[in-house]
C-alpha cells in the first residue's frame, strides 16, 4: 500500500513523563544498560491512562484524544495523543494515583512533535543519572540505631531486622529500604522507603 503524503497524515503530539515510584535496584541496572526492561509495562500503563481519561472526559473525548504509550525506557514513558488534545492529557496526569493496585505518579517533563526528540532527552537524563547513581550499602541494627535513634518508632512496631539495605546518594541522602506489614501505617501515609539526610561524620 502506498504511504500517505506527509501533508495528509494525522498530526500527533508526544509527552515525556516520569513514572514514580521506581525501584532503585531496577533504576541502577537501567542506568548501566539502557536495554534493561522497565518495571512498568506499556500496555498496562495504556489501560490505566485510557480508563482515567474515559472516566474524566467520557468515551467521545477519549476517542478524540487517542492516547497511546509507544515506548517506556526505564522510569520514563512517552505518551502519544492527537495534536490539540495534549492539554487534556496534561490535566488528567495529576489525577492518576493508582496503577495495578499500587500508588503511582506521572510527572510531565517535556512535550515534542517527534518521538526522537524525547528519546534523546531520556538519554541525556540517563547520562546525568549515571553521575548521581546511588551506592548500595549494608548497615547492622546497632549501626542504624546509632545513626537514627528513633528508627524503631519511625519504621517498626516490633524489633527491627539484623541489617538494613541502604542507598547512599552523592548528595548525602540515604534511602532506607524497610518492608511494612502493618496496614495502619500505610493508611497513615508511611511509604516503603524513608528518606534521611546524613553527613559524612555519621559514618
Amino acid at each position: 500500500m502506498k504511504r500517505l503524503n506527509p501533508a495528509m497524515r494525522e498530526n500527533f503530539r508526544y509527552i515525556l513523563v516520569k513514572i514514580e515510584p521506581y525501584d532503585l535496584c531496577s533504576l541502577s541496572m537501567w542506568i548501566r544498560d539502557d536495554t534493561t526492561p522497565s518495571q512498568y509495562d506499556a500496555k498496562e500503563l495504556y489501560y490505566t491512562l485510557f480508563a482515567s481519561i474515559t472516566d474524566w472526559y467520557g468515551d467521545r473525548t477519549a476517542s478524540q484524544i487517542g492516547i497511546a504509550v509507544p515506548a517506556i525506557l526505564g522510569p520514563f514513558a512517552i505518551l502519544r495523543m492527537r495534536r490539540g488534545t495534549e492539554h487534556d492529557v496534561f490535566a488528567i496526569l495529576p489525577c492518576i494515583r493508582e496503577h495495578l493496585h499500587a500508588e503511582i505518579r506521572l510527572a510531565a517533563l517535556k512535550t515534542s512533535g517527534t518521538i526522537r526528540t524525547l528519546k534523546e532527552e531520556i538519554m541525556r537524563k540517563r547520562t546525568y543519572l549515571r553521575t548521581q547513581e546511588p551506592l548500595l550499602i549494608q548497615k547492622t541494627n546497632a549501626e542504624m540505631e546509632h545513626l537514627i535513634p528513633d528508627i524503631r518508632e519511625k519504621i517498626y512496631d516490633t524489633d527491627p531486622p539484623s541489617s538494613f539495605s541502604m542507598w547512599l546518594h552523592p548528595s548525602g541522602a540515604v534511602d532506607i529500604e524497610a518492608s511494612h506489614d502493618n496496614l495502619d501505617k500505610k493508611e497513615n501515609g508511611f511509604n516503603r522507603i524513608h528518606l534521611h539526610y546524613l553527613t559524612k561524620d555519621d559514618f
